[in-house]
């Protein structure tokens, strides 16, 4: 088995469901030949262990110039990590519940602090206040670029969530006496 071999044994085993192990072992497939076997790892998740101990790529043999730069394919580097993704793959991204869940939206502001500052005072008025409503629907049209769901963003926003508010005795949560508004003057 060569590099056209191993390119064809690879179209044919493509996306194979139940394929798990693959043995090209002492063949003279070269780092040309790689490429092929971690395409088939990449297109068949199913397959979890490539044998290749004696092949031309493991040793450095190779078909090209020894005066060209070493092939990144020498040893095989490209193939294990492919291997590796399928042994190990990415858990599966959260969705509804799970995702809100997961979402910290207080890290998220946090993180993102000056361009919540910028909205606020982009919001605030001349007296200096903005709404609570006017932040949220401001935050919420920013929520899509941040990569939040508006919704969950907007469920999130409130004075006590984001100020952690706490009466002073003076009736006035945060600026505001009925405690909808924030100020900055």
């Amino acid at each position: 088995l060569r590099n056209e071999g191993v390119a064809a044994l690879a179209a044919a085993l493509s996306g194979h469901a139940c394929i798990a192990h693959l043995d090209v072992g002492d063949n003279p497939i070269s780092e040309g030949g790689v490429a092929a076997l971690v395409q088939l790892c990449a297109a068949t998740p199913s397959l979890k262990e490539v044998l290749y101990d004696g092949c031309y790529f493991v040793r450095g043999w190779s078909d090209i110039s020894s005066n060209v730069d070493p092939d990144p394919n020498t040893g095989g580097a490209p193939l294990r990590a492919a291997i590796e993704r399928n042994r190990n793959p990415p858990p599966p991204p959260l969705t509804g519940d799970a995702a809100v869940a997961a979402l910290d939206v207080g890290a998220l502001l946090v993180s993102r602090w000056l361009e919540v500052k910028a909205l606020f005072y982009q919001l605030a008025g001349a007296d200096g206040r903005v709404s609570f409503g006017k932040l949220r629907d401001g935050l919420a049209a920013r929520g899509e670029a941040w990569g939040v769901l508006p919704s969950h963003l907007v469920d999130f926003i409130s004075p006590a969530h984001i100020f952690r508010f706490a009466s002073r005795g003076d009736g006035d949560g945060a600026g505001g006496g009925d405690g909808s508004t924030l100020s900055y003057a």
